[in-house]
């Protein structure tokens, strides 16, 4: 896993449990918006692994 895909995935994990714990639409947003990034990536298996 290269530094960037790992970096992808702990935002990944931290938009999504801020916008959990908040009900914050713009962490909300901000997860999907780097989530469709992610799912383009070179390493999009891994990432969704580790998030997963």
């Amino acid at each position: 896993l290269s530094s960037e895909a790992a970096g992808i995935a702990v935002c990944l994990m931290t938009y999504s449990h801020h916008a959990m714990r908040t009900e914050c639409d713009a962490m909300t947003e901000h997860y999907y918006r780097l989530r469709d990034y992610a799912l383009n990536h070179a390493e999009c298996s891994a990432i969704m692994h580790i998030i997963d």
